[in-house]
């Protein structure tokens, strides 16, 4: 039985190949790569590139596709998320022209901001807060999460270089709100976030 991304026997087909690499222009070797065509729900099966950062996804119907990459335990976030990188470029398969080559600029590698939510006044841990980091040049550049269930501890790649505002919410809680100056690629810093009861009405 095909997936349900694979393309119907008989159709034609396209395939998208190319290469991701770093800022400088190197090769990225084991960083996974997939495809997305805008609107439609299924996924092609995502690509791994190999030593000399090459990778080719096979088998694709024909149409309009969008290529990210990423790489975390290397500090290259997920290309898909704006709050990373840039939106990429559209690329389309045609009937006369069904095999696409392109090259996926990975953003500086990112820092590692690491930390905890806690109860200001008890220093218990505050599970699921909602943690919001923006980008402060570009608020429509953010990434929302929540504190993690047990020990309400977090862990995020943040853009290198980039101021990013903070704010958190929890359930009977008053807002918190800060901000991270830039962080250097590859660096990894730690915030422990006490949250103030809500006042009460």
């Amino acid at each position: 039985m095909l997936g349900a991304s694979e393309p119907q026997a008989g159709r034609p087909e396209g395939v998208i190949r190319g290469e991701v690499i770093d800022p400088s222009g190197s090769p990225v070797p084991g960083a996974r790569v997939y495809c997305e065509r805008p609107g439609i729900v299924t996924k092609p099966i995502p690509a791994t590139t190999d030593q000399n950062g090459r990778f080719k996804i096979p088998r694709l119907k024909l149409g309009t596709y969008m290529v990210f990459a990423s790489k975390e335990d290397a500090g290259y976030a997920d290309t898909l998320g704006s709050f990373y990188a840039d939106p990429p470029s559209k690329i389309t398969l045609y009937v006369l022209q069904p095999v696409a080559d392109v090259t996926v600029r990975m953003p500086p590698q990112a820092g590692v901001l690491t930390g905890s939510v806690k109860d200001a006044t008890s220093a218990e841990p505050i599970v699921g807060a909602q943690i919001r980091l923006t980008r402060s040049e570009d608020s429509e550049r953010f990434v929302q999460f929540a504190s993690q269930l047990g020990d309400g501890t977090f862990k995020r790649l943040v853009p290198a270089d980039k101021r990013i505002d903070i704010s958190v919410s929890a359930e009977g809680y008053q807002p918190w709100k800060s901000h991270l100056d830039p962080v250097k690629s590859g660096t990894e810093i730690n915030l422990d976030i006490s949250m103030q009861p809500a006042l009460p009405h």
